[in-house]
């Protein structure tokens, strides 16, 4: 990644951004659909440790799966064990910041009150912290600096959510208990797109600061 031409790293970051966009777009719609249909059920706390687990799982599937085909150069060895990182880390950062969430909900039920535009930031921070953790695991095998990698799936986490989330409260024309399910699914999977892009980009370019250690 380090000393690459502006063309080159412009292509990547492209590259990089694009499939993200794509990746969070397809688990955001899977995700979302299956919290439409649990949303149907009567609530238990298995119902909702197990849904965040699963979807946490979905997502890291969606997004270390496009992760492990860009970074075969850089990880040529590891992508198994890359992407098995991602879904496990992905599902426990859902599951703390689901948790985190339901937690914040319980101090201010309003929804529109200046303490709920945390949660979004919030749960992808607990998302970004447990990912970055994994994935630096394997990344400072190969990079110097690789801790700037747990700081850039921070923010990228925590910004791509807060846009996401904040272009769904602009644009949706119902909620999950008024609107059709393929309502909600079309407006989570559009969020998702914004919320992979800004992810993408700031990922992305952390990746391209990198200097691979040479072997």
């Amino acid at each position: 990644m380090s000393r690459a031409t502006s063309a080159s790293a412009l292509a990547f970051l492209f590259q990089w951004t694009a499939v993200h966009s794509i990746a969070f777009t397809i688990a955001a719609a899977i995700d979302f659909g299956l919290v439409a249909y649990v949303n149907a059920l009567p609530f238990s706390f298995l119902s909702f440790f197990l849904l965040l687990a699963i979807a946490g799982a979905i997502s890291g599937l969606c997004i270390g799966g496009v992760e492990i085909w860009l970074l075969r150069s850089l990880i040529p060895k590891q992508g198994k064990e890359w992407l098995l990182a991602t879904i496990i880390s992905t599902s426990l950062g859902v599951i703390f910041g689901g948790l985190l969430v339901a937690g914040i909900l319980e101090i201010d039920t309003e929804i529109m009150t200046p303490l709920a535009y945390l949660i979004p930031a919030a749960f992808g921070m607990s998302i970004g912290a447990a990912v970055g953790t994994a994935q630096w695991f394997m990344l400072r095998q190969r990079v110097r600096r690789a801790a700037n990698w747990i700081l850039a799936t921070l923010a990228g986490r925590s910004l791509g959510w807060s846009a996401a989330i904040g272009f769904a409260i602009a644009t949706i024309d119902s909620s999950i208990s008024t609107g059709t399910t393929r309502e909600f699914v079309l407006n989570a999977a559009s969020s998702g797109a914004i919320g992979g892009t800004f992810y993408g980009v700031l990922t992305g370019f952390c990746l391209l600061q990198f200097k691979v250690y040479k072997v």
